[in-house]
């Protein structure tokens, strides 16, 4: 990946990134407790189409967050649980100095399928319900990403 996205490439996240969000909050209404498990699927969908991220680990605020990088992009399909009205995609650049992020752990976010989905899994405490959205989201996220 270059280091600059073209913008096809950065609406593309930006779609899917939405998608996410909205089909996460379907099932864990606010997304609490979501951002590592959807940043997992989400990860996954945009490394099959061609746009590698790392994992971050860290805060929003003083709350322990996930969310995923580029080079030059945030991408934080949960971050409307903080109720800030900020955008789920922004350029790395317009970061502000009181940016509610902080990292403390970044990682490459390769992945399987089937590791994206048992991530997204374990944010549900009963049977296989959590394994089944989980599929169900990273499926619709493959579709929605065909359509881009």
């Amino acid at each position: 990946m270059t280091a600059l996205l073209t913008t096809r490439t950065e609406q593309a996240i930006r779609d899917l990134t939405e998608r996410a969000a909205d089909l996460v909050s379907q099932v864990i209404p606010d997304c609490e407790g979501a951002c590592l498990g959807t940043s997992a699927v989400l990860a996954y969908v945009l490394g099959a189409n061609g746009v590698s991220t790392r994992a971050v680990r860290g805060q929003y605020d003083e709350h322990p967050h996930w969310w995923l990088e580029t080079t030059t992009t945030r991408i934080d399909a949960t971050r409307q649980q903080f109720l800030d009205g900020g955008p789920l995609v922004e350029p790395l650049d317009s970061v502000r100095d009181e940016d509610p992020y902080v990292w403390d752990l970044s990682l490459p976010s390769d992945w399987t399928r089937e590791q994206a989905v048992a991530e997204f899994a374990r944010m549900f405490e009963y049977g296989d319900v959590g394994e089944q959205h989980g599929h169900r989201i990273l499926a619709a996220l493959e579709d929605a990403a065909k359509e881009i």
